[in-house]
């Protein structure tokens, strides 16, 4: 018996694919000060230890 998989693309890959390999924020830091509050290991950590409130400060859900 043969089953049949259905695949449909999802547009907002070709989204993402249109955005730069890596982010530079020098000019945010230079002209406005900023700061990201994580960095990678402090991210994973705290998303680790209790990922709902991480997620929502840094606007992912």
């Amino acid at each position: 018996m043969l089953s049949v998989i259905k695949i449909t693309p999802d547009f907002r890959q070709a989204i993402t694919d249109s955005w730069p390999m890596s982010m530079d924020d020098s000019d945010a830091r230079k002209e406005e000060g900023w700061k990201p509050k994580y960095d990678l290991s402090s991210l994973t950590s705290a998303m680790i230890k209790n990922p709902r409130p991480v997620a929502q400060e840094i606007e992912m859900v």
